[in-house]
């Protein structure tokens, strides 16, 4: 069913159509008036819709209305699985990430210092980091990385690489 569904009984007060079969609810025939909630409008109020069933169009009515809201298919989003460049099992995946991942904590930490010998040490990390990349697929393309000409030039200026 909808996220908020009423129904109530009562009796038409004037003739009118039936939301599911095509003939008319009369004067007087007790009907289910089923309200459905569908969001709120922008002043936070629900915006509701209507329909008059007869009674015996009623489980009809909830069913499809039940199989409309619980049986459909969401669009998957992003990536699809398996649609990686890379023929990598899950586990060698979630490693080339994590080696990806402190690649980039290396350079933003060489990006960040002046001092010759840390630079020195942080370069044989990242060298270390990117032999185990090779395993995986290499290092990201340049164009991947998110970082400006000037950074890129920096790096290269320190790392020699």
């Amino acid at each position: 069913m909808a996220p908020s569904v009423r129904v109530r009984l009562g009796k038409k007060a004037k003739e009118g159509p039936c939301a599911v079969c095509p003939h008319a609810i009369l004067k007087g025939v007790v009907h289910a008036a089923v309200l459905r909630a569908f969001g709120l409008s922008q002043k936070g109020v629900p915006k509701w819709r209507g329909e008059h069933v007869h009674l015996a169009c009623l489980p009809a009515f909830l069913i499809a209305d039940y199989t409309r809201y619980v049986d459909r298919q969401k669009k998957p989003r992003g990536r699809q699985a398996g649609s990686s460049p890379f023929k990598l099992e899950p586990e060698q995946l979630a490693e080339r990430k994590h080696l990806i991942r402190t690649r980039a904590r290396l350079l933003r930490l060489v990006l960040a210092t002046s001092d010759k010998d840390r630079i020195a040490r942080l370069k044989e990390r990242v060298v270390k980091v990117q032999s185990e990349l090779g395993k995986y697929g290499g290092a990201p393309r340049q164009n991947m990385m998110r970082r400006g000409e000037e950074d890129r030039a920096e790096l290269e200026e320190k790392l020699g690489m």
